[in-house]
């Protein structure tokens, strides 16, 4: 694997170009900062960028599903304080056969 170190350097002015074409001849840039740390982060984990974007961004997502069956769950129980299993079972069989899928968010 190969290793990379990061360092961050303020400019204090704008580079031109044939500074930034000289500067690439000696040294890998990263294109930002956030490419930068992500480098980082994935060598700290003994893992290549790509793979560790791609596990980060799957955390993410099934964070983000967990989080909306939590707030579901919260408002289903609020429902059911307020009415009969009956009637919120009712309730939600009549919007979903009289509606189209939701878009996803």
């Amino acid at each position: 694997m190969t290793r990379h170190y990061a360092i961050e350097i303020t400019l204090t002015r704008p580079v031109s170009l044939g500074e930034l074409c000289r500067a690439r001849k000696h040294v890998a840039l990263a294109e930002n900062a956030d490419r930068t740390q992500l480098m980082s982060e994935a060598q700290a984990h003994g893992q290549r960028p790509r793979e560790f974007l791609g596990r980060r961004l799957a955390e993410a997502v099934e964070r983000s599903q967990q989080e909306r069956r939590r707030r579901l769950t919260a408002h289903l129980e609020s429902l059911l304080h307020q009415h009969t299993r009956e009637e919120v079972l009712s309730c939600a069989a009549s919007l979903l056969s009289h509606r189209h899928p939701p878009a996803a968010p």
